[in-house]
């Protein structure tokens, strides 16, 4: 599996490098790392995000040396961690340079941490995971560091709406499931109270048949007027999830975050390693 790895070269993302080597223990991983220092807005970029260097309108001496400065961490990084193949620190716009990186270099997967937002953050800006999300359709998981310390991954939990349509296939979440041999929960979902799957089972039998799940369970979790953040949480505590996937979900409640997307809203709320299609 080849993956786009995002990073500040933080203390705290100790925790996202060794998460990815619990992975690449069972499931061989070529990852490349990208730390994009961000450039001045005024400052001309060129296709792929990065700067137009040298620029004599403008001093770029500080970011240059801050890029020298953590290029050198990068390749630490990487004598430390084998699977890293590519380590690289460029200078320019964040969301154009991994958007030119995804079409070029053909990744499976980006990876990257995140942290759980506060009412404040969501009012004024778009967290960095949720304009990551917004690039393609690559699937993005992200790691909020307190929680990547499983020692294995074998209980994940896929919340879908599970409607009647040709189940889809989720191939970098099921390499995952089948190297740490998982349990796969497939919970759907209901806006109304209590109630029974109606039918859906056979849908959620069918998707796991198309993604060769051997032991995987069916849950419907009617939402009883609570938001779908709130039940999405309960019953990772509940089963003990260890990694869950958002591939295709849609609000059923009015809540105070309605207004917000509701993949973006999980992804900045819910704690736990989380892989959003």
């Amino acid at each position: 599996m080849k993956i786009l790895l995002l990073t500040k070269f933080s203390t705290a993302e100790h925790h996202l490098f060794e998460f990815t080597q619990k992975i690449n223990n069972v499931l061989p991983l070529e990852v490349d790392i990208l730390r994009v220092v961000n450039a001045y807005p005024q400052v001309p970029l060129k296709p792929d995000g990065s700067i137009i260097d040298p620029c004599v309108d403008y001093d770029l001496s500080a970011l240059t040396d801050q890029k020298l400065s953590e290029l050198a961490i990068a390749n630490e990084f990487k004598a430390k961690f084998p699977f890293i193949q590519a380590p690289m620190v460029e200078i320019g716009n964040l969301e154009k340079i991994v958007r030119y990186k995804i079409v070029k270099k053909g990744y499976d997967l980006i990876l990257m941490g995140g942290h759980q937002t506060t009412l404040i953050e969501d009012l004024t800006h778009e967290s960095t995971v949720t304009r990551i999300m917004e690039l393609s359709d690559l699937p993005v998981l992200s790691v909020k560091f307190e929680q990547s310390s499983h020692s294995e991954l074998n209980k994940i939990g896929i919340f879908d709406d599970f409607n009647f349509k040709k189940p889809r296939k989720l191939s970098a979440l099921i390499q995952i499931a089948k190297a740490f041999h998982a349990e796969v929960h497939l919970f759907r979902m209901s806006g109304g109270k209590g109630g029974s799957l109606n039918g859906h089972d056979e849908v959620m039998k069918n998707f796991a048949m198309e993604n060769e799940l051997s032991d995987f369970h069916i849950h419907n979790l009617p939402l009883d007027g609570k938001n779908e953040e709130s039940v999405i949480a309960e019953n990772i505590q509940k089963e003990n999830l260890q990694l869950i996937a958002i591939p295709e979900l849609h609000r059923k409640t009015i809540s105070w975050m309605m207004s917000k997307n509701i993949k973006a809203s999980i992804a900045d709320h819910v704690l736990a390693p989380l892989l959003i299609y």
